[in-house]
């Protein structure tokens, strides 16, 4: 504080911010994340469909990193349709 005037200083060590602003991270800068577009990105992933083999129509989406695993998914998985546990097999997302 200043003694004679009653104001705070709240000047930033850089000129072109305001000054109020100085003292304000924001939580990505506190854990060392970035939002700009050169941040960290999941490179390789793509999403993939689960379709159920009991031809209900019912799906789920998977995320799944082709340069690791390139065989097809095949999952036991439950269909609500048929209320029981049946194979779930990968397609593409149309």
């Amino acid at each position: 504080r200043d003694t004679e005037g009653g104001s705070v200083n709240l000047s930033s060590p850089n000129p072109e911010e305001p000054p109020f602003l100085a003292c304000l991270a924001t939580r990505g800068e506190r854990i060392g994340r970035t939002n700009s577009m050169g941040g960290k990105s999941k490179a390789g992933t793509i999403l993939i469909r689960l379709v159920s083999s009991a031809g209900t129509g019912y799906s789920y989406i998977k995320r799944k990193n082709p340069k690791k695993l390139a065989t097809k998914l095949s999952f036991m998985k439950y269909d609500p349709m048929v209320n029981r546990h049946v194979p779930f097999n990968e397609q593409k997302i149309k």
